[in-house]
């Protein structure tokens, strides 16, 4: 990592929250408002350089979704990974690092934190009209129509959208509208929110979710793409992160290749989720 590079990713995270009027205020940095131990020294930018003869996706074509992500902070190395009632730790096997991002609900599971990530990203950097979910095929909920309408169930047990007095943003009502797309969200509804994508045309953003529609226990499971680096022969490494279900700490894992640190070439990071069953690549947010 060069530090023209550093400094240039960090004047677009800069630049950006300046236009911010809608922050979090759950934690003391404005940028990751759910970090409470942010520090400049513990950030994926700061602690993962690439390996000898790999650069990093381009800045140049990064968004301000992309930038954000791959600068996220992380706890000191000697931090565990633990279930979100922080009561017991859980062996997940290498661990490069633990994001320091605050899993205190069973509802953070590793499929909600792609979601619960950009809709910190959209907060913070004044992009509340682009928090949205695909809760069906004829209905996306956003979090505006959620403060004009309240969700019920029917006679016949369907969930339905009704219209209501309008409420008013609060840090609780954004808490509740985020833990009821948690509580529905599953595999099958978040690849409806995603489209496919592959190897040769990863980004920053993207998601792997490994879910096999033809097995009605397939609870699923999804990791997401912090970071990509590549060669001048084509070679990729990707840097990736991921939580559990039951929710526990959200890690990067670290490569069998000691010089590597965090970024693992296609069949480390396949092999190191092989419990989960064969997966694919999505496009979830790249703007």
């Amino acid at each position: 990592m060069n530090k023209s590079l550093l400094i240039a990713i960090v004047i677009i995270i800069a630049a950006s929250i300046c236009l911010a009027q809608d922050i979090s205020q759950n934690g003391p940095n404005k940028l990751y408002p759910f970090s409470f131990n942010y520090k400049n020294e513990y950030t994926i930018l700061r602690l993962f350089p690439t390996p000898d003869g790999y650069e990093r996706y381009p800045e140049r074509d990064m968004s301000k979704y992309q930038a954000w992500l791959t600068n996220l902070p992380v706890w000191p190395n000697y931090y565990k990974v633990a279930l979100w009632s922080a009561h017991d730790t859980v062996a997940v096997g290498r661990v490069a690092a633990i994001i320091d991002f605050g899993v205190k609900s069973r509802n953070q599971t590793d499929l909600n934190i792609p979601l619960q990530l950009l809709w910190t990203a959209r907060r913070v950097f004044n992009q509340p009209e682009k928090i949205e979910y695909i809760l069906s095929p004829k209905d996306t909920v956003t979090y505006s129509r959620w403060l004009s309408g309240k969700y019920v169930l029917d006679g016949v047990g369907n969930l339905v959208y009704k219209m209501a007095e309008k409420r008013e943003h609060t840090a609780q009502e954004y808490f509740r509208f985020v833990e009821f797309i948690a509580d529905k969200n599953n595999g099958r509804r978040l690849i409806q929110n995603c489209r496919k994508t592959d190897w040769k045309n990863i980004e920053p953003g993207d998601l792997y979710i490994q879910f096999r529609e033809d097995d009605p226990d397939s609870t699923g499971h999804a990791a997401i793409i912090l970071d990509i680096c590549q060669n001048q022969s084509g070679d990729k490494l990707l840097m990736a992160a991921w939580g559990g279900n039951p929710a526990h700490s959200f890690f990067i894992p670290k490569s069998p290749d000691p010089q590597r640190g965090p970024w693992l070439t296609l069949d480390e990071f396949k092999a190191r989720l092989s419990e989960y069953g064969p997966g694919e690549f999505y496009i979830f947010a790249r703007e």
